[in-house]
Order: structure tokens, then C-alpha cells, then sequence
């Protein structure tokens, strides 16, 4: 479960308030981290373009561009996917069933 759907079901699934604040700190803890990630891949990718609209790139540079990009993105999604990895803890057994029903995820239509 991510913490943006969470915080959106919280009343939903039953989040307590002391459940509801560990969300909201993993949740801002991912986004100071990945905002910048994301300006950053924005730029390179900018870069990018500017040097093919330029004319200005041979294989040696667009494998090097491509790979800074490549590093940004893994990290980018690293980000998101590892705060994935920490909510389960901080959630029961059933507030994971109900929220995987909520999203659709057990087959049923999302509610």
C-alpha cells in the first residue's frame, strides 16, 4: 500500500491517529526526497532534447546522457516503491485486505 491512497481511504480502512501520523511522515519524508529526483530527471531530460534539437550529440555523449538519466529515474522510483515497502508494518491484516478491495486488487471492482 502507498501512502497517498492510504491517506485518502484513512477513514475507510480504519486508520488510528497514531497510524494516520506515521503515514503522513513516511509520505513526507518520500516526497523531500523525491521532488528534487524529479526536478532533476526534468532537467536531464531537457538536456537531452536540447542537444538532439541542436545537433550537438554523438553516440559517446547520448550514452552518457542516458545513462545520468537512467541513474535518476532508478532512484526516483526507488524512492517511491521503498516507502511501499515500509507501510505494511504500520497497517493489520484486515486495514490490508480492505485497502487492496478498495483498489481493486482482489479481483472485485474498486469500490
Amino acid at each position: 500500500p502507498g501512502p497517498t491512497h492510504l491517506l485518502e481511504m484513512k477513514d475507510k480502512i480504519g486508520l488510528s491517529g497514531e497510524q494516520t501520523a506515521t503515514i503522513e511522515k513516511l509520505f513526507a519524508e518520500m516526497k523531500n526526497a523525491a521532488v528534487p529526483l524529479g526536478k532533476r530527471l526534468i532537467e536531464l531530460e531537457r538536456s537531452l532534447n536540447a542537444a538532439f534539437a541542436a545537433n550537438n550529440l554523438d553516440e559517446k555523449r547520448l550514452r552518457v546522457m542516458l545513462g545520468e538519466i537512467g541513474k535518476v529515474r532508478t532512484e526516483l522510483r526507488f524512492v517511491h516503491l521503498a516507502t511501499h515497502l515500509k507501510t505494511p508494518p504500520v497497517l493489520t491484516a484486515h486495514q490490508i485486505k480492505t485497502y487492496n478491495r478498495l483498489r481493486g486488487y482482489d479481483g472485485a471492482a474498486p469500490v
